[in-house]
């Protein structure tokens, strides 16, 4: 940030479009899926997982994030999505125990907003993804993990016993309603923030 901002400038902390219901609560042993980003690398993960989690024990929701995709002899304790509305995700965001997904800068403001613990997976060359899980897991955030040699069993191994630190140290969470969306903020802002620069709209002309 400029040591003196704008005068016009305000400094808000997360933001989300995901805001927790207070009526659900997460599900003992429940693993969301939440798959986006690039192909081939989407496809590639997808692949992988479908392979890996065929031993979980617990209940599984896996969300492609691909509306073309489609699967056949899914296990009885998968429920699979090819894409989901974010009305839709809210309730099976809030009843995971874990949820695992890539670390772009949306995914990890509706992680926190919900207070999610996740296994994050950077897309393979998209570096503020890759900045983002290392700058999160130095801090005990969120554990992050390269999709190359991805392990399921031992990522999942490693999240028990990780800390996961929450970005609310005291509870000043608030939510704001801006034009039929609802948006979650710290307004005890982080290192990572958003800035929005909010310039008055110009008055109508007069004739």
């Amino acid at each position: 940030h400029p040591v003196q901002a704008p005068s016009n400038t305000q400094y808000l902390g997360w933001l989300s479009h995901l805001y927790p219901c207070e009526e659900v609560r997460a599900k003992h042993n429940q693993l969301l899926v939440l798959l986006s980003g690039l192909e081939p690398f989407r496809s590639q993960l997808s692949s992988l997982l479908w392979q890996q989690l065929a031993g979980y024990e617990g209940n599984i929701v896996f969300v492609e994030g691909n509306s073309k995709a489609r699967r056949s002899h899914i296990p009885s304790n998968i429920q699979w999505f090819p894409t989901l509305s974010s009305v839709e995700l809210l309730p099976f965001m809030q009843e995971a125990t874990y949820v695992l997904c890539r670390s772009g800068y949306s995914s990890v403001m509706d992680l926190i907003a919900l207070r999610k613990q996740a296994i994050l997976i950077p897309t393979p060359g998209q570096t503020e993804q890759e900045y983002l899980a290392r700058y999160l897991a130095t801090r005990g955030v969120f554990i992050s993990f390269p999709q190359r040699n991805f392990k399921f069993n031992e990522a999942y191994k490693a999240a028990l016993t990780f800390p996961y630190k929450s970005f609310f140290a005291e509870e000043k969470f608030v939510a704001m309603k801006l034009e039929k969306t609802v948006f979650a903020v710290d307004i005890e802002a982080y290192p990572l923030v958003v800035e929005l620069k909010l310039v008055p709209k110009p008055p109508p002309h007069q004739h």
